[in-house]
């Protein structure tokens, strides 16, 4: 972690959050350039961008603010409040030290108003105040099946398949429309207010371009809800995650990489743990 604080004056106090540590750069084959050595980088538009690991998420954002709060204290001679910095190191693998050290660290870092650097413009043109991010619940899973290897002339179709039982828990976890289908999940979500959803429909979206430029067409989530991401219809919505890879050792178990525990999201009266515990229930038929 790294904390620092802008001289006192009279005013409010602001917490600044971002994060400086990044996704791995693999494959490096697929850089044109080295991955953190930034590089200024011409587009088609005219305009030129910083290409770089983690130029958008989240060094760039973060040293944004601060350059901006560098150029205000050059012009004007301080800042008109109070700004506490802190950068995390850990963002991208869980933040394991982040609650440990905000709980340690509680009066120092008190303020009126946090402000996190990590998400994104609605476009280019128009800003975007983000209110409520979702998070990432990952369990790790083992499941075995016969007690030796097996040989698919003779059992194939007769014995269970580690693999097959995997994906059958995988997609037991939607429903077929694009919804969660754990149960209690959306015990207490509340709906989406009808004046927020006003407002959401008033914001240009080309769902079909939106697709198109990644190479899909087809839309996932819950149904005609593509571009709302953290669910049209409630508070949040959320997404099992994980990375499955052959057990080494056996045929007959998949073990899925170790994967950090998230809250699934925010929303009014939810608990830390109230989507890991219904998750954990989850089991193949």
């Amino acid at each position: 972690m790294v904390v620092a604080h802008s001289p006192k004056v009279s005013g409010p106090q602001v917490l600044f959050y971002g994060h400086y540590d990044v996704q791995p750069a693999d494959p490096i084959a697929l850089w044109d350039s080295e991955p953190f050595e930034p590089v200024l980088r011409p587009q088609p538009d005219g305009e030129t961008h910083i290409v770089g690991r983690g130029a958008s998420d989240d060094k760039g954002a973060l040293m944004t603010f601060v350059e901006a709060c560098r150029a205000y204290v050059e012009i004007r001679g301080a800042l008109p409040l109070n700004v506490k910095f802190l950068f995390e190191g850990e963002e991208e693998s869980g933040s394991r030290s982040l609650a440990p050290f905000l709980e340690a660290t509680a009066d120092e870092l008190r303020a009126d108003t946090v402000l996190v650097c990590d998400t994104d413009m609605w476009d280019r043109e128009t800003p975007a105040v983000t209110t409520m991010l979702r998070g990432l619940v990952g369990q790790e899973i083992t499941i075995t099946c016969a007690d030796r290897d097996l040989h698919s002339g003779m059992f194939g179709n007769a014995a269970r398949n580690a693999a097959q039982v995997l994906g059958d828990v995988i997609s037991s976890l939607r429903t077929s429309d694009g919804g969660v289908a754990i149960a209690g999940f959306y015990d207490g979500v509340s709906d989406l207010d009808p004046a927020i959803a006003a407002l959401w429909d008033r914001l240009p979206f080309d769902q079909e371009k939106f697709l198109s430029d990644i190479g899909l067409t087809i839309p996932a989530g819950e149904a005609g809800l593509c571009w709302n991401r953290s669910g049209r219809g409630r508070a949040v919505k959320s997404m099992a995650c994980g990375q499955a890879i052959p057990n080494p050792a056996s045929r007959r178990s998949f073990q899925p990489l170790p994967a950090q525990k998230y809250p699934s999201g925010w929303w009014p009266g939810r608990t830390r743990n109230k989507s890991v515990r219904p998750f954990r229930t989850t089991s193949a038929p």
